[in-house]
C-alpha cells in the first residue's frame, strides 16, 4: 500500500482562492496572521453577509492539512459528504489521533486551537462557521450565561444534523431564493441542536426567558405583512419581538402551528393569488412583489402549495 502524503499548506491561500479569509467558515489565526484554514477555494460560499453571524462553505478538497498551529475563530459544524470513507489525523495531548469517517459523519469543534489536522483522501464537506457572539445569543434560553463551547467530536453520526446541514447547503446552492429567513432558521436550528448535544457551558444559567405576548405576536405578523416584498430576517424579527431567535422560532410555531419560514411562504402565496386575479402584472413582477428572487422558484413553490402553476391559476378564475 502506498502512503499518500498530504501537500504542505501554503500561507498564500487568499491569493490562491481570491476569497477574503473573513468570508470563509474556516476562518483562523496561524502565526499571528488571519487566514483561511484550508488551502482550497470553496465550491459554494455564503460569505458573512447572507446570514448574520454565520458563514457556510461547501468544500471539495484533495488530501491536505491545516497549518501546524491553527486557532479557529468560529465554532464549526462540519458534515462529511464524501462518497467514500477517509481518515482524519490530529494531535491531542501530545499524541497523534486518527478517526475513520464515513459519509454523514460530523466534525464539531469550538473556536480553539487545531493541531496537526489533516485528512488522507479527497473529501467533500459542508462547513458552517458560527460566530461565538451569535451562538451565545441564539442559545441564551437553553444555555447558562458565560459562554458556550462545543466539545471536540471527530466522525460523530447525527442524522438530524446531517439533514439540517444538507438543507442549508441546498438553500445556498439555490441562492436563497426566499431571502435569508430560511437559512437563518436552519442556522438557528443547527446552533441549538449542537448546543443541546455537544456543548459544555461556563457560568450560571440564564432564566430570564422572554414570552411572545399577543401584542408582540401581532407586531411580528404585521411586520411580515408589510415587508413581504423584501428580504425578511429571523434575527430582525426576533429583535422586533424582544426575544432570542431560538425562542421566537419555538414560540411562533407553538402559537401559529407552523414555522416562521412556512408562515412567510403562505403569506407570499396568498398575496400572489390576489395579484394574479386582480392585476395585469407579469409573473416575474409578481414573483418580485411577493419576495421571490427568481420567477422559476416562485412558480415551483406556488404549484407545490396551490396545485397548479401561477399561469393556470390566473386563467382558471
Amino acid at each position: 500500500m502506498i502512503a499518500v502524503k498530504a501537500p504542505a499548506y501554503s500561507p498564500n491561500v487568499d491569493r490562491i482562492s481570491g476569497v477574503s479569509p473573513s468570508e470563509r467558515a474556516i476562518y483562523a489565526v496561524a502565526d499571528g496572521e488571519l487566514i483561511s484554514a484550508v488551502d482550497v477555494a470553496p465550491t459554494l460560499l455564503s460569505g458573512t453577509e447572507r446570514w448574520r453571524g454565520f458563514a457556510m462553505e461547501v468544500l471539495d478538497t484533495p488530501a491536505s492539512e491545516t497549518p501546524p498551529h491553527t486557532c479557529l475563530i468560529r465554532h464549526l459544524v462540519c458534515t462529511i459528504d464524501s462518497p467514500t470513507p477517509f481518515t482524519f489525523h490530529w494531535h491531542e495531548n501530545g499524541r497523534e489521533r486518527t478517526k475513520l469517517v464515513v459519509p454523514g459523519d460530523h466534525l464539531i469543534r469550538s473556536q480553539q486551537e487545531l493541531r496537526g489536522f489533516r485528512w488522507d483522501k479527497a473529501a467533500r464537506a459542508l462547513i458552517l462557521g458560527i460566530e461565538p457572539e451569535m451562538m451565545d445569543r441564539i442559545v441564551r434560553d437553553i444555555a447558562p450565561r458565560g459562554g458556550t463551547m462545543l466539545q471536540e467530536f471527530y466522525g460523530v453520526a447525527d442524522d438530524y444534523l446531517h439533514a439540517l446541514m444538507q438543507a442549508l447547503a441546498s438553500d445556498l446552492a439555490h441562492d436563497s431564493p426566499t431571502g435569508p429567513i430560511l437559512g437563518e432558521s436552519l442556522c438557528t436550528a443547527i446552533a441549538v441542536h449542537a448546543t443541546r448535544r455537544y456543548a459544555i457551558y461556563s457560568g450560571a444559567r440564564d432564566n430570564s426567558r422572554g414570552a411572545l405576548a399577543a401584542g408582540r405576536l401581532r407586531l411580528v405578523l404585521d411586520y411580515i405583512d408589510s415587508r413581504l416584498a423584501h428580504e425578511l430576517s429571523l434575527f430582525e424579527l426576533s429583535e422586533l419581538a424582544g426575544i432570542s431567535p431560538y425562542y421566537l422560532t419555538r414560540t411562533f410555531k407553538g402559537q401559529m402551528n407552523r414555522s416562521v419560514h412556512q408562515y412567510v411562504l403562505e403569506q407570499r402565496i396568498e398575496r400572489a393569488k390576489r395579484l394574479l386575479t386582480r392585476s395585469n402584472l407579469g409573473l416575474a413582477a409578481i414573483a418580485s412583489a411577493v419576495g421571490f428572487r427568481h420567477q422559476g422558484h416562485f412558480s415551483q413553490v406556488f404549484r407545490a402549495r396551490v396545485g397548479v402553476t401561477p399561469y393556470k391559476f390566473r386563467h382558471s378564475v
